[in-house]
C-alpha cells in the first residue's frame, strides 16, 4: 500500500504533472487513479486543495487558524500583516484597540475575561477575505509563507481537503460509469495526511 502525503511539494506536483511515482510499487500513477478511483468523469469535477475556496476550510480549521494568528507576534507576523498582505487594511484599524497587533494590557482578572469575549481578528479577516472569488487555500498559503509563518501555512494544507468533488454538477445528468478506468494499483494508493 502506497501512502502519498499531500505536502506542498505534492501540491506543486498536482498542478504541473498527471501522476505521481508510486515509489514501493515501481510505477506511476494517475492523479485521477489516486484521487477517484480512475473515474475521469468525478476527477473531471473535482477541485484539487489548494484551489478550494477558503470558506470550504472547516470550521475547527478556521478556528485553529485563529489561534494560531490572534496573538500579537514580536516580529508582526500575525493577523495584522497577514491582512495587510490580501489588502484588508481597514480591518487593522478596525480591530487594533489603538494598540499595536491589537494587543492590550491586561491589568486584572475582569480584563483577561473581557478580551476572550472580543472577536477574533483572524476571524473577521477570513470572513471578509472569503468574500472574493480568488481567496482560496493555496492564495492564503503563499502569503502565509510570504509573512513568514510556515507553521500555519503548513498547518492549513493538513487541515484542509485535499480534494472536493463538486456533486451538484454530477448529480446533473447520468451517474458516471467508471468501472473501467481503475488501475489495479490504485486500490491500495490513499493520500493521507
Amino acid at each position: 500500500m502506497m501512502i502519498y502525503q499531500p505536502k506542498i511539494s505534492s501540491v506543486h506536483k498536482f498542478q504541473r504533472e498527471s501522476s505521481l511515482t508510486n515509489t514501493m510499487g515501481g510505477y506511476r500513477e494517475s492523479f485521477s487513479s489516486i484521487l477517484s478511483f480512475g473515474c475521469a468523469e468525478v476527477y473531471q469535477q473535482g477541485t484539487l486543495g489548494t484551489d478550494i475556496h477558503i470558506s470550504d476550510v472547516p470550521l475547527l480549521a478556521r478556528r485553529k487558524l485563529c489561534r494560531m494568528l490572534d496573538p500579537p507576534d514580536a516580529l508582526g507576523k500575525d493577523w495584522c500583516l497577514l491582512a495587510m498582505n490580501l489588502g484588508l487594511t481597514e480591518l487593522v484599524a478596525k480591530h487594533s484597540n489603538g494598540t499595536p497587533n491589537g494587543a492590550s494590557e491586561l491589568d486584572s482578572e475582569q480584563d483577561s475575561q473581557q478580551a476572550l469575549l472580543q472577536p477574533s481578528p483572524t476571524a473577521a479577516l477570513l470572513q471578509e477575505w472569503s468574500g472574493r472569488a480568488d481567496s482560496t487555500v493555496g492564495v492564503l498559503m503563499a502569503k502565509l509563507r510570504e509573512l513568514g509563518r510556515r507553521d500555519v501555512a503548513d498547518f492549513l494544507l493538513k487541515a484542509s481537503p485535499v480534494f472536493r468533488v463538486n456533486m451538484e454538477a454530477l448529480a446533473n445528468g447520468y451517474p458516471p460509469i467508471c468501472n473501467g478506468g481503475t488501475s489495479y494499483n490504485s486500490i491500495s494508493s490513499v493520500i493521507s495526511r
